[in-house]
């Protein structure tokens, strides 16, 4: 996986983790000693520990295999759509955090419409 690849894990990642722990910091308190940075510093390091001795990500996971393949072909489209990477500077994180809702409720969206329609999956052979 190269390196652009694997920021632009991290910044989906980080993305997920800040909706979620805000939302969660509506509803519980977190550990007094535990700050954000703290926290993101640990999931920087759990992905760090994913990687093999060459920084790529290898897994034995076929499926997995494929959500990066198709993660980096996203990335390539977006950077050649867009001409900026996920990496840009330019949004701030409330710019970010709208981006993700709005990707969220699209998704939200997709999911209703395959709920309505499970009657028709039954019906499908694979």
């Amino acid at each position: 996986m190269s390196t652009e690849v694997f920021g632009f894990l991290i910044v989906i990642s980080l993305m997920c983790y800040l909706i979620i722990s805000m939302t969660l910091m509506i509803t519980k308190e977190r550990k007094k000693s535990e700050t954000y940075r703290d926290i993101i510093e640990g999931w920087r390091k759990s992905y760090l520990n994913l990687l093999d001795k060459h920084g790529e990500y290898n897994t034995p996971d076929p499926i997995v295999t494929r959500v990066q393949e198709k993660m980096a072909g996203r990335s390539r489209f977006g950077i050649n759509k867009y001409k900026v990477g996920l990496d840009r500077k330019d949004l701030s994180i409330l710019e970010w955090l709208n981006h993700a809702q709005e990707e969220s409720m699209g998704l939200c969206g997709y999911l209703e419409v395959l709920i309505q329609r499970a009657d028709e999956l039954k019906e499908v052979k694979l």
